[in-house]
């Protein structure tokens, strides 16, 4: 249900598009609205289920997904101008359709043991469409009907919001190794910034993909170990 409340003016004209790097706090939509884009052939696509809260209008919680899902998370990227956030963002332009059936790239589908919505059986129901050919019915996992999608390519899951290294055996047994997962603060956060974030992402991942576990790789690592340290308190709880 749209609930309509007012904010700024998103005509390229407007005081608020113009004074777009003064501080302050400004709607999502002024710059992640753009209801006239046409995406190009190179452009990746993703769908959200939005349910916005009570007074928060649509188009308003549909920019604020966009912006989290892209350079609105950027904090480094804005505060060093390290890339061109205009091109790079996300862009909410129309309301989207089931993703696989118009061929669509990834979809967000729940993080499960992050901050993003959706239980582990629900998401378990979604990577299933998403990747294989037949998926059978499975209520408990949300899917009501066998659902066959023939010659139509496989759709690429995809993860984040709050995830951090500690989520990576979780992610890896839902996900497995097809899939994406974006560390945002969960790289940028490390105490000895984002290159030694990346690589204890990485070294976590390919510790677990191997069949090892992440105190034994953290042994060796102290990249890994120390962003086990700092996020081993942050932690969601999401329900089957």
């Amino acid at each position: 249900m749209k609930c309509p409340v007012a904010f700024p003016s998103v005509n390229e004209n407007s005081e608020a598009k113009r004074n777009k790097f003064k501080a302050g706090v400004r709607a999502y939509a002024l710059d992640y609205y753009v209801p006239e884009y046409v995406p190009s052939d190179t452009d990746p696509l993703c769908a959200f289920r939005i349910e916005p809260l009570q007074g928060v209008d649509m188009i308003e919680a549909s920019a604020a997904v966009a912006a989290e899902s892209s350079s609105g998370a950027w904090t480094e990227v804005w505060s060093n101008r390290l890339a061109d956030i205009d091109y790079d963002k996300a862009k909410v332009y129309r309301v989207a359709k089931w993703l696989r059936l118009v061929g669509g790239d990834h979809l967000h589908t729940g993080t499960v043991v992050g901050k993003l919505e959706g239980s582990r059986h629900e998401t378990l129901g979604i990577i299933d469409l998403l990747r294989e050919r037949m998926t059978p019915s499975d209520p408990k996992r949300g899917v009501y009907f066998d659902q066959d999608f023939a010659g139509l390519k496989a759709v690429w899951p995809l993860a984040s919001g709050g995830i951090h290294v500690l989520n990576i055996p979780d992610l890896y047994a839902i996900y497995g190794n097809v899939a994406f997962w974006l560390f945002g603060g969960g790289t940028h956060g490390h105490p000895r910034g984002s290159r030694a974030g990346a690589r204890a992402n990485r070294v976590a991942t390919e510790a677990i993909a191997s069949g090892n576990t992440l105190d034994d790789a953290a042994k060796t690592r102290p990249e890994l170990r120390e962003a086990m340290e700092l996020w081993g308190k942050v932690k969601f709880g999401v329900a089957d």
